[in-house]
């Protein structure tokens, strides 16, 4: 038998606030680190690993939200949710910039030899269109952003 547990909304707040502390600083730990050769031999590998399992850790932390059915840990959800979008956007791009080095070529080669990284960008975007659609902005705004972020991406290259 589950026990409910009762969060104030003082508490609420507080868990909140380290939520925020607690994601950001180990973010911005691990690419200070990276930057001053502290990651070890390869810290482009010690920097996806991290981002990659960051993001995959913080999207298994929201469904104990809705399985605990309180509400005030119902409102932690949309912080988690874009804290895990902001792990795999850091991934994303650490591994564009310093694994591939923006060569697009190579970027090409590897979405062709390891089909999941298509896979990978195509849940991203996904991700990003979905978060453009359900933003509190005008309708218009919103396909303006969807029209921009399709435009941006190269479909190409991900079909092969």
């Amino acid at each position: 038998m589950i026990k409910f547990i009762c969060i104030t909304p003082a508490q609420a707040f507080g868990i909140k606030l380290l939520l925020h502390i607690v994601a950001l600083s180990l973010l911005l730990v691990t690419y200070y680190q990276a930057f001053t050769d502290q990651l070890g031999a390869d810290p482009v590998k010690a920097i996806i690993h991290f981002t990659s399992i960051g993001a995959f850790n913080l999207l298994l932390i929201s469904p104990l939200a809705k399985y605990l059915r309180q509400d005030q840990f119902v409102t932690l959800r949309r912080p988690i949710g874009l804290y895990t979008f902001e792990y795999a956007t850091c991934h994303f791009t650490s591994f564009l910039i310093f694994e591939l080095q923006l060569e697009w070529s190579l970027i090409f080669s590897e979405l062709l030899k390891r089909p999941y990284i298509a896979v990978g960008f195509m849940a991203l975007l996904i991700w990003r269109c979905s978060i453009t659609l359900l933003s509190p902005i005008s309708r218009e705004q919103n396909l303006l952003k969807i029209i921009l972020c399709v435009a941006f991406s190269k479909p190409s290259e991900i079909i092969g």
